[in-house]
């Protein structure tokens, strides 16, 4: 019985998340977020290179699990403000290394202007 990922030129390492194209050569991180499946060429052929590759892609994608995961949802007697929500956007957009410094100025000013605008915080 043949498996199914052999088809597709898909070879398993002894390396866990990390699977090798037989077809092209080229390694491949495959890591799990909330259930979905992240795929990441790791553009090398190379068995030690890729296992190096591999750590810091698996590292990224829990350092942004990390920060998406958040105690958003109100608790009970605490009441759902936009100023509330606003800190969250705050704390997450600081907390983030992924971002542009640009990126995180922009989302600053967006904040500010939500903030001076809404009638009710």
């Amino acid at each position: 019985m043949k498996d199914e990922n052999a088809e597709k030129g898909w070879e398993r390492t002894n390396v866990t998340n990390l699977l090798h194209n037989g077809q092209n050569g080229t390694y491949y991180a495959r890591v799990k977020v909330n259930g979905k499946q992240k795929w990441k060429s790791l553009k090398t052929s190379l068995f030690s290179v890729a296992r190096l590759r591999l750590a810091d892609f698996e590292a990224q994608v829990r350092s942004r699990r990390a920060v998406e995961t958040g105690n958003t949802a109100a608790t009970k007697g605490e009441e759902a403000s936009m100023t509330r929500f606003i800190a969250i956007c705050r704390q997450r957009t600081d907390y983030d290394s992924s971002l542009a410094p640009a990126t995180k100025t922009r989302r600053e000013t967006a904040m500010k202007a939500i903030l001076k605008t809404w009638p009710d915080r």
